[in-house]
This record gives C-alpha cells, sequence and structure tokens, in this order.
C-alpha cells in the first residue's frame, strides 16, 4: 500500500523505449512498482507493463512469482501476461492491457445499481476464480480494482502479486495477505494455510460493494479486521433495501466466517446462472493426469543412480501418445525434488534450427545455472566456453560471462570452433556433475538433427565422458538414424524402457479422474470400461472421457471419428488455422499461422482460443510471437486425412508466403525451402535452400548445410550450369568443412564437369586432395592423374620406381638452391599453381602411407613453388623438405634446421595462417622423427591451436593428432593420450577419415595395453588394418605387424609374437617403409624383444644362441640410432640377453644404466618396466622395494596391471622376469 502523501518514484517516463515496448503513461502505482500502458514497437499492440519500483531481490522474486503463477492459465475472465522481462536494469511483466472500469463502477452507473450487469459481470468472475482454482492457484486479492470490466462487458481478474499455488497457500506468510476491506477473516487472523473459500469471501465481499456501494466492513484498520473475525456483516438487503433476492442470498453465503460453509465455485456459477457451466482454465500444453507408470519410473531412477559414477542413456520408446512426454515430466520432477539438476527439451519435425532438441535442454540448462550463485558458477567455465556461447548464448548470461572477459584468439575454422564447442560443454557437464547429479531430457528424439546427434555422441564418447543421463524419448515407427549414432558413440550400451499401454488399474484410475474432472458421477465400472476400450492409451482415454457424445462404450478407432466430428464442426477461420498448422508440422508463430489462414479464406477473429478450449492447438502464448501447434500428431493426421492435395499446397504456398512477410529467420529458410517444394514453387524453394545452406554453414551446422545444398540441387534440375555448379562448390566445401573428405570429392568433381580449363582442373585437384587426405589413396591417385599430366607430371607405378626421379631431383634442388622471386598470386599462372597444389597433395596424403613416392613428390613441390614464388606455398614446401630429412636420419641436421629456420620465417613475415601452422606442424614432425617426444607433443598441441585458425585442414589437423598421439604414447603420457584418443577416433570415423582413424588406433593401443583390454586392442588393429591391402606393405600394414606383436608379448605368447616376425620379415626387408629411422627401431626394439623371450623359454637350449644373436644384432642397430631412445633400447635388450645367457650380474648392471637411460629419453613408463623386472632378478626385500617403486611409477601414468604391461614394454621379458 501507498503511504499518504508519498510521490511513487516513477522507473520510466513516457515516450522511453524498454525492451520492445514504447511506454505511453502511467496507469498506477503499488507498493512493489508501478503500471504503464505501453505499446509494442513493432506492430502498436496496447499492453501494459507493470514495472517492480526497485531491484531488490523481494520485489524481483514477488515479481516472477506472479508471471509464474499465471503464465501458462488461458482463459477469458483472467489477464493474459504475455512476458517477463529484465533489460537495462528494469524488470516487468507484459500484460494484456484492459482498458475498463473496476467492477464496482460498471456495476453501478450512476451510483445505482444495475442487477442485469451486476450478475453478468459476477459471474465471469466466478467463472475466472474457477479457473483458477482448477488450475492449481489462489488469488488471495480479490477486491474491485483488481477485477476490471472493459467496454463489451468483459470482467477479467487482474494483479496477481499475491497469488500463489492451492498446495502452498501458506508459505512464510505475513500477518495480513490482501486488502484488509476485501480479506476473508482467516486472512485477518493470519491463519494458514488458506484454500480456495478464501478468494470466494473476496468475491463476496466485491458484490457486497456491487450491490450497497461499500464494502462489508469499513474504519480503521485494526477495528475492520477484528470485525470480520468476531461478527457477520449485515446482509446487503438491510444495509440497501430492494436488491435481488437471490444475490443478497448469495452475498451472505459467500461472507460467512467458517471458511466451510462457504459456497464453491460450481455452486457460485449455478446461482448465477442456472444453465452456465464453468469455462476451465488451460494450460498452454494442458496434460493429461500422471497416474502409474511404476516400472518405467524405477528403470528411470536406477539409470539417474547409475550415472553419479558413468554416463548412462536411457531409450525411451512408446507410440504417439502413449504418454511419454508425461512419464518424462514425471521423472523430470522427481529428480530434481531429490537434488539433480535436470534439463529438459523437446525436438520437432521439421524445425530447423541447429542442434535442435539439444538446444532447449541447453537453454533449460542455462536457466538452472542463473539461478546459482555466482562464486558456484565461476568454477564450472570450460576452457572453451566462447566457442559453447557461440552455439548456444543463452549460457553466457547464466554463467555470468562479462564482455570480453576470458579472451583469447577463436579459431576461424568451422569445424575446429565447432570440436572446442562440443569439448567445453563436455567440461562444463562434468563439472555440474561433480556437484550434483545431472540429466538430459530430449523428448521427440526421433527428430533429432544430425548436428544435435553429434553434439550428444561427443558428450558421450570415450571412458571419460561426463557422468550424466541422457534420456531420448523417441517415438516408435519413425526412422532413428541419428539417434542410433548417439547410441554407439555411447560407451556402455544404452538401456531401454519401452512405453507401453496404460496397466488395467491405472488406466481405470486415469478415466475416473477425467470422468470427475468433466463433472460426472463417479462409476468405477464405466471408467474400466472406457479405459479399457481405449486400450490403455493415455490420450486416447482423455479423448473418449472428455467427449461428451461418447455414451461410454468405444473402440479404439472411436478417436478417429470424435476428430473427424470435431474438424466437420469447426468454423471457416478454425478449419483454415487447423489446415495451416496441419502442414506446417511443427510450432509457428502464432501471427504468422493466423495470417497465412486468412489468406485461405478464414475470417477474422483469431480463433485461436476456441481452439485451444477444445483441445485441437496448444499456444505457447497470446502473442503474435508466441508458437501454436497442433495439439496432437493424431489431430494433424485427421486434418490432412480431410484435405485434397491441392488444399495441401495452397496451404503450404500461403503458409510460406505469410512467414516471408514475418521476416524470415536463420531457422525459417530450412522451413520456407521446403514449404515452397512442396507447394511446387522449385523457384522459390531453390532461393530458400540456398540461403539455408549458407546460414547453416555459418553456424557451423554442416550436415544441416549439406541437406540444404543438396535440396538446392534437386530444385535446381531446370537451372543452368552456373547455378549448379556454384552449388556444387558450396556443397563440397560445406562436407569438407565437416572433414567428409570422401563426399567433398563427389561434390567438387560434379562441379568440375561443369566447368572447363583450369578450373576444371583445379576443382578435380581439389577432389583428390580430399581423397588422398582421407585415405582413399586408390581413388585420389586415379582422380589426380589428369592434372599431373596437364602439369607434365606422372605418378612412378611403384616405390621401387620413384628412387630414380627421386635421386635426380634431390640432386637437381641442391644444385638449385632455395633462391626465388616472391610473385603476388594474381601474377603467376593458375595453371602453375594447380601444379604446385598437386604436388602437395600428394605429398601429404602419400607421406605416412607410401613415404617413398611422396618423397619423389617433394623434390617436385619443392621445385615448382619456388618457381612460382608464391610465398605461403614456399614456406609450405621448404618445411615439407626438412620433416623428410629428419624421417629419413632420425635425428636433426644441419640442412634440416636451416630448412625449418627459413620456411617459419617466410611464413611468420606473409603472415598466412595455414602456412603458419603448416610450419608449426613440420617442426613437430621432425621432433617426432628425432625422437624428442616432449617437444613433439608440445609442438603438435601448438599446431593443433593455429590449425584451429585455419579452414580445410582435416588432414593437417589428423596428422597433428597422429604426432600428438605416438608423442604421448612413446613418452608414456596415457592418461592424456586416453582423454583425447577416442574423440579423435570417432571424429576421424565419422568423418570417413581412413588416414587419421586408421592411424590414430596404433598409439591407442597402448592406452587399451594400459588398461588391460588386449582384446579390444586387436579389435583396434583389425580396424585399423581393413581399409588397407594386405598385398602391399605401407606403413599402415607395417605398423599391424608392430602393434599384434606388442599384444602378443602383453599376453605372453612368444610363440605367435615370433611367427609374425617369420612370416613378415622378408617382406619387410624387401620393402622401403625402413627407410623411414622411426620405424627402423620399433621394428628392431621389437623384433629383438621377441628374440630375447624365446630364448628364455624353457625348451629354448637348442635355439638360444640363435635368438640372442638376433637380438644383439638388433641392438647393435639401435646402438647406432639416431635417437638417445633407441640407444637406450639397446642397453635394455642387451641386459636381457645377458640375463638369458646366464650373465646376472652383468644383467643387473645393464637393466640398472636402461633404466637411468630411458628416463632421460623421456620414456618413463618403459623405464619403469624395466625397474620392475630389474626388482624381480635382483629378489627379496630392495628387489621388492624395487617393484613397489615400479608399480607405483606406472599406476600414476594410468596403468591397470604393472606386471602385464612391464612384461610387454620391458625388452626381452614377456612371459616374466624369472
Amino acid at each position: 500500500m501507498q503511504v499518504a502523501g508519498e510521490t511513487p518514484r516513477l522507473a520510466v517516463r513516457p515516450g522511453d523505449t524498454i525492451g520492445r515496448y514504447r511506454v505511453e503513461a502511467p496507469l498506477g502505482a503499488g507498493g512493489m512498482g508501478e503500471v504503464y500502458a505501453a505499446r509494442t514497437v513493432d506492430g502498436g499492440r496496447p499492453v501494459a507493463l507493470k514495472l517492480v519500483r526497485t531491484r531488490s531481490p523481494g520485489a524481483i522474486a514477488a515479481l516472477k512469482r506472479e508471471f509464474r503463477a499465471l503464465a501458462d492459465v488461458v482463459h477469458p475472465n483472467v489477464v493474459a501476461l504475455l512476458e517477463l522481462v529484465a533489460t537495462g536494469g528494469h524488470w516487468f511483466v507484459a500484460m494484456e492491457r484492459i482498458d475498463g472500469v473496476p467492477i464496482t463502477e460498471w456495476a453501478r452507473p450512476g451510483g445505482r445499481l444495475d442487477a442485469t450487469r451486476a450478475r453478468a459481470a459476477l459471474a465471469q468472475v466466478a467463472d475466472g476464480v474457477a479457473a483458477l482454482h482448477a488450475a492449481g492457484i489462489l488469488h488471495r486479492d480479490v477486491k474491485p480494482s483488481n477485477v476490471l470490466v472493459d467496454g463489451g462487458g468483459r470482467a477479467v481478474l487482474l494483479d496477481f502479486g499475491l497469488a500463489a499455488p492451492v498446495d502452498d497457500a501458506g508459505d512464510a506468510a505475513p500477518a495480513l495477505v490482501g486488502t484488509a476491506a476485501y480479506a476473508s477473516p482467516e486472512q485477518a487472523a493470519g491463519r494458514t494455510p488458506l484454500s480456495p473459500a478464501t478468494d470466494w469471501y473476496g468475491v463476496g465481499a466485491v458484490l457486497y460493494e456491487m450491490l450497497t456501494g461499500a464494502p462489508p466492513f469499513s474504519g480503521p484498520l485494526l477495528a475492520v479486521l477484528r470485525a470480520k473475525q468476531e461478527r457477520d456483516p449485515p446482509p446487503p438487503s438491510v444495509v440497501a433495501p430492494g436488491v435481488p433476492a437471490d444475490l443478497d442470498a448469495l452475498c451472505v453465503a459467500l461472507l460467512q466466517r467458517d471458511p466451510g460453509r462457504r459456497p464453491a465455485g460450481e455452486d457460485v456459477i449455478a446461482r448465477l446462472s442456472p444453465r452456465r457451466r464453468p469455462r476451465p482454465a488451460r494450460r498452454t500444453a494442458p496434460p493429461v493426469p500422471f497416474v502409474g507408470r511404476d516400472r518405467e519410473l524405477a528403470a528411470l531412477d536406477a539409470a539417474l543412480r547409475a550415472s553419479r559414477t558413468a554416463p548412462v542413456v536411457v531409450r525411451l520408446r512408446g507410440p504417439s501418445g502413449i504418454g511419454k512426454s508425461a512419464l518424462l515430466g514425471e521423472f523430470g520432477r522427481r529428480a530434481a525434488a531429490a537434488g539433480a539438476m535436470v534439463a529438459a527439451g523437446r525436438c520437432y519435425e521439421r524445425e530447423a534450427t541447429p542442434y535442435k532438441g539439444v538446444d532447449m535442454a541447453i537453454d533449460a540448462l542455462s536457466r538452472q545455472l542463473e539461478a546459482l550463485p555466482a562464486g558456484d558458477v565461476v568454477p564450472l567455465l570450460p576452457a572453451g566456453m566462447p566457442a559453447l556461447v557461440q552455439l548456444f548464448p543463452p549460457l553466457a548470461w547464466a554463467l555470468r560471462l562479462e564482455p570480453g572477459g576470458r579472451a583469447r584468439t577463436e579459431p576461424t575454422d568451422p569445424h575446429e570452433r565447432r570440436r572446442r564447442a562440443f569439448a567445453a560443454l563436455r567440461e562444463l557437464l562434468a563439472g555440474i556433475a561433480a556437484r550434483a547429479p545431472v540429466a538430459l531430457v530430449v523428448d521427440d528424439a526421433q527428430w533429432v538433427d544430425t548436428d544435435g546427434a553429434d553434439l550428444i555422441a561427443e558428450v558421450l564418447r570415450g571412458r571419460d565422458a561426463p557422468p550424466v543421463l541422457w534420456v531420448l524419448g523417441e517415438r516408435t515407427g519413425t526412422a532413428g538414424g541419428a539417434v542410433d549414432a548417439v547410441l554407439r558413440a555411447a560407451a556402455a550400451p544404452p538401456r531401454t524402457v519401452d512405453v507401453g499401454p496404460l496397466d488395467p488399474d491405472a488406466a481405470g484410475r486415469l478415466a475416473a479422474r477425467l470422468l470427475a474432472d468433466q463433472g460426472a458421477t463417479p462409476d468405477a465400472a464405466r471408467a474400466a470400461a472406457l479405459a479399457r476400450d481405449a486400450g490403455g492409451n493415455p490420450y486416447l482415454i482423455a479423448e473418449l472421457c472428455c467427449d461428451p457424445d461418447i455414451a461410454g462404450s468405444a473402440q479404439a478407432v472411436a478417436l478417429d471419428a470424435i476428430l473427424a466430428r470435431r474438424i466437420a464442426g469447426l468454423s471457416a477461420a478454425q478449419l483454415q488455422l487447423v489446415r495451416v498448422l496441419a502442414v506446417a508440422a511443427r510450432p509457428v508463430p502464432r501471427g504468422v499461422a493466423v495470417r497465412a489462414a486468412r489468406a485461405l479464406g478464414g475470417a477474422t477473429p483469431d480463433p485461436t482460443a476456441a481452439l485451444q478450449r477444445a483441445r485441437l492447438v496448444r499456444a505457447h502464448g497470446p502473442r503474435d510471437a508466441d508458437l501454436v501447434e497442433l495439439f496432437h500428431d493424431r489431430i494433424r493426421d485427421a486434418v490432412l486425412a480431410d484435405m485434397t492435395r491441392d488444399a495441401v499446397r495452397d496451404a503450404q504456398r500461403q503458409l510460406a508466403a505469410a512467414v516471408e512477410r514475418h521476416g524470415p529467420g536463420a531457422a525459417d529458410s530450412d522451413a520456407l525451402a521446403e514449404l515452397y517444394a512442396a507447394a511446387g514453387d522449385r523457384d522459390r524453394a531453390l532461393g530458400h535452400a540456398r540461403i539455408a545452406a549458407l546460414r547453416a554453414a555459418a553456424a557451423l551446422a554442416f550436415d544441416r548445410a549439406a541437406r540444404n545444398y543438396r535440396l538446392a540441387l534437386e530444385l535446381a534440375d531446370r537451372a543452368g550450369d552456373d547455378v549448379r555448379l556454384q552449388l556444387y562448390v558450396g556443397l563440397g566445401h560445406a562436407l569438407a568443412g565437416a572433414g567428409r573428405g570422401r563426399d567433398a570429392a563427389d561434390a567438387f568433381l560434379a562441379a568440375s564437369k561443369l566447368s572447363g580449363g583450369v578450373d576444371a582442373l583445379e576443382l578435380r585437384r581439389r577432389a583428390a586432395d580430399q581423397l588422398l587426405r582421407a585415405g582413399h589413396m586408390q581413388a585420389g591417385l586415379d582422380t589426380i592423374e589428369p592434372v599431373l599430366r596437364a602439369g607434365g607430371m606422372s605418378l612412378p607405378a611403384t616405390p621401387r620406381a620413384a628412387l630414380a626421379p627421386l635421386a635426380w631431383g634431390r640432386i637437381r634442388n641442391r644444385a638449385r638452391g632455395l633462391r626465388f622471386r616472391e610473385r603476388r598470386t594474381d601474377d603467376i599462372a593458375p595453371e602453375a599453381l594447380v601444379a604446385v597444389d598437386a604436388c602437395h597433395a600428394l605429398v601429404t596424403g602419400l607421406a605416412s602411407v607410401d613415404p617413398i613416392r611422396a618423397m619423389t613428390f617433394q623434390t617436385e613441390h619443392l621445385r615448382r613453388a619456388l618457381a612460382a614464388g608464391e610465398p605461403a606455398r614456399v614456406a609450405r614446401a621448404i618445411a615439407a623438405e626438412a620433416g623428410h630429412i629428419v624421417a629419413r636420419a632420425g635425428r636433426h641436421t644441419p640442412r634440416s634446421r636451416r630448412l625449418l629456420a627459413r620456411a617459419a620465417a617466410i611464413a611468420d613475415r606473409v603472415a598466412e595462417p595455414r602456412a603458419v601452422a603448416f610450419v608449426a606442424g613440420a617442426h613437430a614432425i621432425c621432433a617426432f622423427h628425432a625422437g624428442d617426444w616432449p617437444r613433439s607433443r608440445r609442438l603438435a598441441e601448438r599446431t593443433l591451436e593455429l590449425l584451429a585458425g585455419c579452414t580445410d585442414v582435416a588432414w593437417e589437423t589428423g596428422t597433428a593428432q597422429i604426432h600428438f598421439s605416438f608423442a604421448a604414447a612413446n613418452a608414456g603420457q596415457l592418461t592424456d593420450l586416453a582423454a583425447r584418443i577416442d574423440g579423435w577416433i570417432a571424429d576421424a570415423d565419422d568423418r570417413d577419415d581412413v588416414y587419421a582413424g586408421s592411424m590414430l588406433r596404433f598409439p591407442g593401443i597402448y592406452v587399451h595395453l594400459a588398461r588391460d583390454e588386449p582384446a579390444h586392442a586387436r579389435r583396434d588393429i583389425a580396424t585399423a588394418l581393413a581399409p588397407w591391402p594386405a598385398d602391399v606393405l605401407c606403413i599402415q600394414r607395417w605398423n599391424g605387424v608392430l602393434y599384434s606383436v606388442l599384444v602378443d608379448l602383453y599376453e605372453g605368447d612368444v610363440d605367435a609374437a615370433w611367427r609374425r616376425w617369420q612370416e613378415s620379415w622378408p617382406r619387410y626387408r624387401r620393402s622401403l617403409v625402413r627407410h623411414v629411422a622411426q620405424v627402423r627401431g620399433m621394428a628392431d626394439t621389437l623384433r629383438a624383444s621377441t628374440a630375447v623371450a624365446a630364448a628364455r623359454r624353457r625348451g629354448a637350449r637348442g635355439r638360444r644362441r640363435e635368438w640372442l644373436a638376433i637380438a644383439r644384432r638388433h641392438a647393435g642397430a639401435l646402438s647406432r640410432h639416431a635417437s638417445p631412445w633407441a640407444r637406450a633400447m639397446a642397453i635394455a635388450i642387451d641386459g636381457a640377453a645377458a640375463h638369458a645367457a646366464g650373465d646376472a650380474d652383468r644383467a643387473l648392471r645393464l637393466l640398472a644404466a636402461a633404466d637411468r637411460a630411458l628416463d632421460a629419453a623421456h620414456m618413463p613408463h618403459v623405464a619403469a618396466g624395466v625397474r620392475r623386472v630389474r626388482g624381480q632378478l635382483v629378489g627379496g626385500d630392495t628387489g621388492r622395494a624395487i617393484v613397489a617403486d615400479a608399480d607405483r611409477a606406472l599406476r600414476a601414468l594410468g596403468v591397470r596391471d604393472p606386471a602385464a604391461i612391464a612384461c610387454a614394454i620391458a625388452p626381452g621379458f614377456a612371459g616374466g622376469a624369472s
């Protein structure tokens, strides 16, 4: 209440714009705020704005409570609350503006009672109050100023600042809730809890003033409050003789001091209008009451408990209308009440927002995070937050991100930005899950798009996935390809919860509740019959129970008849609106739907409210911008069944036109393309498909972009070649951005056929580049052959045939030197650039597959790049030359160092991001081939950061990941490797990147062995080898031999390991892969280890000398190797051989020296393995202490079974040290 003489401090002035509203004039003020007349800026719609006077937590909480109590209630006699807004320091609720007068003034024009007016207005008030109670809300402040009547006689309840749920109407209540003159006796006494009878007392007090001109009691505040509790007011007929007797009696009844003696809603309405039935309030999404489902809830509860230690996926399946959404809602309420953080979203069939379904869940998560104290939120901020906020902007507010906060250079490569965003979401969820259980619920997940599925899959992927529960509600009978992809990514098999019909008892209880809600006489037999005839389907039970023409016996097909009858009884405006919503198949803005319906012949006014009351439509608010949709898919089916094909096309065309006039957003272009295509307007559909593709690519939703490009190509069958050329090029870039090399190549090849001259060659080169980078070697070589011929080059038929041109190329390049005349790209013949880039494609594509032919083309690459003079390409070619030198030598040479320095200087000077990143990658590769694992790992990580700022760098990214992984594995950093390798492999597989997917699996073998999973290791080796021809000993095939031997040694199967060497060694000796120093070093190490282990076996005496000789030859080769790690391995092998030969003292001395050398070579896991076997050989307390120390070191590196891993990696001790 306002203090006398106090002037309210107005928060805004007329003419101000706050949010999307322009303030016109003040309407009034109260204790907590002011009310203003305003209009929307865009459409000029009149509204009222209720602003809080201060930004105190209490005032804001009250405003939120008022809004949330009524936001979803739809009733003609309850004011519509439009939105709750916080902007520019203001907090306010926008609501429907009622231009009217208090009900007492309306009922007493000129100061005299108009009984007809009074009766009609009060009947509406009673209807509104009853509707509130049916929706579970008490008003608690019914008084004349809170009931306005407009010029048309519509009475509307407003001001819900004191409203509260019926079940919560007494919590923390002040001494007086309400306005003294109209408060009930129980309010005056401060008794709690309050009940609906409290509001009916207020209605009685309003009626008393309507009849008499004054409230029931008047005087000082305390006297009024005391009087209400001690006596009844005189009947209105005593104060104002001549009032209608029925209104007099109703008023006396409503003002009874005992709440239990006051009439309830239906009685009040019946007294005012005997033939009138109350109009129930409808929530915007009116639920069928939840009953039963104990089994399903128990399964979900168990899944939530299990998710505290590991991620869990539940696939909740059932047909449309079976009650999946109600079950998910009940589960969410129960889980939240138990302390879990529940974030729920829903998908729509033809909605085209990026990350469909998931975005709603993340928005829900944002709202919950926003409610947490800032001190709890800041520690949750992941490193990749800027990228994540780009995908889900509401998180910025929820996580208190300041403008410019956590500044860092964000990648321009869209694929990398998306990868960082996904990784950030994993980190965020892990942080939240460490504090409380987390459940992410996606309803109607059958409509999840590929991008949304990719996001969920990435969060689930790997053993370090955040321990959260994902519940995917899925309608049976629909394609679930995206959901299937999600489930494949999960580390553990998904749990399936099938939702079927309600059991007979629950179905009967549901029917009984619904019948009671309709005012039917309780009849258990009738309820059971309806439930039985509805087949236990909750939606069908509701339709049967709520239909007035169903007598009590109906088959399941009766629903179609009910819906058909309802549709047939619709007005023209209503019919056209449901037709528009049926063809939309997704929520659309209310104003758009109504505009389209009117264009089809539907008349004004807007029929949405009537369709809501008929349970045919659900609206998400009363504004034109609020979404509206059909209430259920069965309604859509019934509407479409009643439409001709021409009618469907006409509705699609008008809906598309209405969307365009509304101003299509990023998501609408997809829908417009589909609508116009379905309506036969191919030209407009094509235009919108192209826009949608561009917008999707900009939003990093690559699969959506590709889908829209493909739709555009289907629609462009009559377009010119230039249009189709642009579309194929766009498709190629979208697929390349997603790292899908093979599909991108197909698009570029199709584009090349529509082009000519050097442009066609360049597009073919791009196609070949994508194929080679993705590991599709033969297809890439076949594709690039015409490009090579055009540049005067050819591909040597075999690696051996490449040796002569390789030697000649090196001689020629050494003689030529690195001189070049720098030129701009525009000044160089396009054919020359195509030739340089074709060589680069072969160098990069063949480097880890066929290194000799890659080296051959590297000589041509360097020569042509220097001749062309484009500096970025020159830097790239020089850096590649350094990499090949170090790969052959196993160490840096003076020339390799000079080359890297020259390449870096050029790249840094021209500041071309791809060249800078490529040179950094060359540094990482050189460090790897020189055996400097920590430096290689650091440089590879830096390369990945640089590549994030580049585009179309899938191969470079994969190569950096591969060298990071091999370096981490060789350095024993298995925990760090395990955190990344699964996601990288899965990403490569998803993109059909054969090269990266295969090569990454090999260092991953160390992770599997650290986890004591040799069977998994063997499966990954088989998967890695599958794409590569068995008759060619490429590096992938040779890696298959090496890592299979490693697994054999881990399992102690020395015989199997030696058989592999017997089968493969002759091919290796004839092959050219041995020219790569690190390949030689690992082959020497593992073959020597196997030979010593064979010599140490019982019964090996006859061949022991032979095996030890083999081991010592390999040890000698390793001792001459340029890398410190190889020389350390030579010492370890000599020690193992000495032990096998019976020289224990020498063995222990050498093993101790190997331990120190391996540690200095940055291989702590191998050092610990050697230390462990040395401890076993020493024996006694000293030996046990050495073993314990080694075990601690190995466990710290992530090893589950130190004894097993030591036998595999300590050279010569497979099967144990004894």
